[in-house]
């Protein structure tokens, strides 16, 4: 397997708000994003590093490759930055993957249903998130107890739907030799018959035309 490449060259310690933002960050932090990452750093403290490079296009300030949300949270924290040898190129090709293929893991329910039983979390914006991962994963997750979401659960006591088979008894293919013959057709079975029709009814039925329907919320 091939040895992948350290791009970090170097760390100090640093105030954050001593970096620049990078201005050709697609990302952007919503108020309950930072709500909540606000919350985690409360009580877990820093368990992760500020990513940095020298900017070619910015003068070649250290400038934040990973860490905008932090930054907009409190620039005088002091933190462990990681600086890296990346471009500019570079940087802007990995901030569109960087966050998306995390994002790609997928929850072992039975493993998280396990870990969340035990935990009760006071704060609310913390306890709030862990429901909305939850629910996000296919279940619920009440006052540390938690059940499969069930989605059939809504629909218990409702009446059945009983649809009518107007499915056709037989269906055949007619080819046709010259458009008088099509005329013919037409005139026989009494239905109009155009360069665009794809299919008719023999015989005098009620017209199945759904094209019209239109579906609404109760």
């Amino acid at each position: 397997m091939t040895q992948w490449r350290n791009r970090i060259t170097e760390r100090r310690q640093m105030k954050i708000g001593e970096l620049d933002k990078n201005k050709f960050n697609p990302k952007t932090h919503p108020d309950n994003q930072k709500r909540r990452l606000d919350a985690i750093l409360n009580k877990f403290g820093q368990v992760g590093e500020i990513y940095a490079w020298h900017s070619e296009r910015n003068n070649g300030n250290l400038t934040i490759f990973d860490g905008n949300g932090r930054h907009s949270l409190d620039p005088d924290q002091t933190w462990d930055i990681a600086i890296t040898d990346l471009t500019d190129a570079e940087v802007d090709e990995l901030v569109l993957m960087y966050d998306p293929v995390a994002q790609l893991a997928q929850i072992d329910i039975p493993q998280a249903m396990s870990l969340m039983t035990d935990i009760h979390e006071p704060d609310p914006v913390l306890d709030g998130f862990l429901s909305d991962i939850a629910a996000e994963a296919g279940f619920q997750r009440d006052g540390g107890e938690l059940e499969e979401d069930d989605p059939f659960e809504e629909w218990e006591g409702m009446p059945e739907f009983e649809h009518e088979d107007k499915s056709s008894y037989q269906a055949i293919t007619v080819h046709f030799f010259s458009e008088d013959e099509v005329k013919q057709f037409a005139e026989f079975i009494e239905k109009p018959i155009t360069s665009k029709t794809r299919q008719v009814w023999f015989g005098k039925h009620e017209q199945m035309d759904y094209g019209n329907d239109r579906y609404i919320e109760a």
